[in-house]
């Protein structure tokens, strides 16, 4: 996350598909002109009704219009002359449609922020000129501006835009703009950050919004020209199939002659983050791993065809299986399960971010309980360095480690936001605390195992069975005193117990083969290449001559025997 890149100025896409509308942030410190940028953009873009202008002109009495007013609608906002929530604006030109979220500047509603971001298509992040001490070389930012970039960037948005605001108040505005643009420079570069373009503006006079101001030495385009060239949105019809379930409900069957059966199909609902959806293909269900086949799909009433990436679809299965809100639909073998894994932190809540407390994390539509179990580093945002930290406090980002309650089908958050992001909400205050995105998920972990961390590898085959199910066969490929590791071609349930059965082999045991029967947990699985899976078990209600079997076992193997 900390890598050094090089970051690119008004770096233009040429050519670029509009036919979906740019979801864009407006974000930056308090007072920095961003609900006065918004307004002007919707005033140059015509979308601000007759009786609306008329209402600030008479406000105004004479003076400059405060734009501003167009979007702070709420009492506090407007008495405070801040804005407290996000404000989304819709606005659009011949070339395209846009979506305004003009957020909070202030620190204490940076959650709102973070809100925003999390669906946007690009950053505007504004910088007041104004406030930068512009008689020392190089200046200084605001913290704000780098913790809202350092946000945007992390969350995923894929163009970020700088706006230096408020040009027309100095001085000697080229020699400040290259000031602080060489600053911004400085800082994208060793955060890791590529930049859409750097530009100067002015909100209250419309210089740089829409059409050119008095700066000759500025020759790049105007913040409407960059925001009408940018790319909007990421292409989620590519890939495996993701669906996280949001309901679950009984609908008509439709027959040929466009009646209804008397019977009513199940239909899972959910929004496609990732993949297409179309009748015939297999899915698999978590956390159950079952697989199905899809027998029909369904989109706003009707029964299409197929229903790709961004859209929401209804999906019929072929057979009843284990399905409610919360759960996952993917392509078989494409994802993986597991209650251990590394994630960046963004904290938002005014009590720190605790080890070893229990937390609410919502996944998708599915609620587990969970904790942190490490804080590996916190993110110093003026040196950008990471440095440590045994807490995480407000508006602090860091890289943690979290376990949960019961397994999750992770993906990282870089390959695919809705599989990727988690809620941490506060289950006293039930507060939205905070953002977890997911980097890897861990196995093989020291706690999965509850008794002992030394793992030793072994080749030898095991039967196992779900509850009083069938055995079905599988090898142990690494095995401890708390559980063991093996691979299987058939599924097992993430979250369920299991018989292991197996005999240790006679050259590892003290004379004749010895027979075990060991009650398991599944705690964890990842895939095989060969298409199948690997299973962490976890052992327990193991008796005290089993644990000496197994400490034997585990000791003659590290002997090499």
């Amino acid at each position: 996350m900390w890598a050094t890149a090089m970051a690119a100025t008004n770096d233009l896409p040429q050519d670029v598909e509009h036919d979906r509308a740019l979801r864009f942030l407006m974000a930056g410190s308090v007072d920095d002109g961003k609900s006065t940028l918004t307004g002007r953009l919707l005033f140059e873009g015509k979308a601000i009704l007759g009786d609306q202008l008329r209402t600030l002109e008479k406000r105004a009495a004479g003076a400059p219009i405060d734009f501003s007013l167009l979007t702070d609608g709420l009492e506090a906002e407007r008495e405070q002359g801040i804005t407290i929530d996000v404000a989304y604006r819709y606005f659009s030109t011949p070339k395209r449609k846009f979506i305004i979220a003009d957020a909070p500047g202030h620190e204490q509603y940076t959650r709102n922020m973070v809100t925003a971001a999390a669906g946007s298509d690009a950053a505007v992040v504004l910088v007041d000129i104004t406030k930068i001490d512009l008689s020392v070389r190089p200046v200084k930012l605001l913290p704000q501006t780098r913790r809202h970039t350092l946000l945007a960037n992390l969350l995923g948005v894929p163009s970020i835009v700088f706006a230096v605001n408020k040009i027309d108040a100095v001085a000697n505005p080229h020699d400040a703009f290259d000031a602080v643009r060489e600053e911004l420079q400085r800082f994208t570069r060793a955060a890791g950050i590529r930049v859409a373009g750097i530009i100067p503006i002015s909100a209250l006079e419309g210089a740089n919004v829409t059409t050119s101001g008095d700066t000759p030495w500025y020759v790049g385009p105007t913040l409407l020209e960059l925001l009408e060239r940018l790319p909007a949105g990421q292409d989620a019809s590519d890939g495996p199939l993701l669906v996280p379930v949001q309901y679950v409900s009984r609908d008509p069957i439709a027959l040929a002659n466009g009646n209804a059966h008397a019977n009513s199909a199940r239909v899972l609902w959910g929004r496609v983050a990732r993949g297409n959806v179309r009748a015939g293909d297999p899915v698999q269900i978590f956390p159950s791993n079952e697989i199905a086949k899809v027998t029909e799909v369904r989109c706003a009433g009707d029964v299409v065809e197929s229903v790709s990436g961004g859209r929401s679809a209804g999906v019929v299965l072929d057979r009843h299986v284990d399905v409610a809100r919360g759960s996952w639909l993917s392509t078989p073998h494409t994802l993986e399960s597991t209650d251990r894994f590394t994630a960046s932190l963004a904290w938002m809540d005014t009590e720190p971010a605790q080890l070893g407390r229990k937390y609410l994390l919502r996944h998708g539509c599915r609620w587990v309980q969970g904790r942190i179990v490490g804080i590996e580093s916190a993110l110093d945002i003026h040196t950008l360095e990471p440095v440590n930290a045994h807490a995480l406090a407000l508006n602090d980002i860091g890289e943690v480690i979290v376990e949960t309650q019961e397994p999750l089908a992770l993906e990282p958050y870089a390959r695919n936001h809705a599989g990727g992001s988690i809620i941490v909400v506060d289950p006293s205050t039930h507060r939205t605390s905070g953002v977890l995105l997911v980097k890897r998920p861990l196995f093989d972990s020291q706690a999965a195992d509850g008794r002992t961390s030394v793992r030793v590898r072994v080749d030898f085959p095991i039967r196992y069975r779900a509850e009083l199910g069938e055995f079905h066969e599988a090898t142990a490929e690494n095995v401890s005193i708390g559980g063991m590791m093996i691979t299987s071609a058939d599924p097992l349930t993430v979250g369920r117990s299991t018989e292991v059965q197996f005999s240790i082999p006679e050259h590892l045991s003290q004379g004749e083969p010895e027979d075990l029967s060991i009650a398991a947990r599944v705690v964890a699985h990842r895939l095989a290449q060969d298409g199948g899976y690997h299973y962490h078990l976890a052992f327990y209600g193991v008796g005290l001559a089993t644990h000496e079997t197994l400490e034997r076992l585990v000791a003659a193997v590290s002997r090499g025997a």
